[in-house]
């Protein structure tokens, strides 16, 4: 089965996309579009804070690195206000893990896909997040 094409596991939920890289995050959302989801996407931490205030989202890809309010503060915040959402939540980067990142992903056992990725593994990952949200 090819997870880009027959997967439907975001039927009915939605996802907010969260990349300060226009090109990027349109890839990213048409995966997503893909798997069925409903799909808002976000340049920057200050957008995502917006629109998570607006709408719970079911699965948030973000990039780990942006200017201004980055992914581990968005976590931050939503841990506090959203803990439903920031459990669903997988970062992205570009970047290798330096200390503070790795420890930030294992205190937040949250999933990270290092750019370039396959869009395969992008949707395997998501589907696992919310296979998990299930069980």
């Amino acid at each position: 089965m090819s997870m880009l094409t027959e997967c439907s596991v975001g039927e009915g939920h939605r996802a907010l996309v969260v990349d300060d890289e226009p090109v990027v995050g349109q890839i990213i959302s048409r995966v997503l579009e893909q798997m069925g989801y409903q799909v808002d996407q976000a340049l920057d931490g200050d957008q995502a804070l917006g629109l998570a205030r607006e709408a719970a989202y079911d699965v948030v890809v973000c990039d780990l690195l942006m200017p201004r309010v980055n992914g581990m503060a968005l976590y931050d915040v939503w841990r506090d206000e959203a803990p439903r959402m920031a459990r669903r939540t997988v970062f992205v980067t570009g970047d290798s893990l330096g200390a503070e990142t790795s420890d930030f992903i294992s205190r937040t056992g949250c999933r990270c896909i290092f750019k370039p990725f396959r869009l395969s593994e992008l949707a395997e990952v998501v589907a696992e997040v919310e296979r998990e949200q299930v069980a």
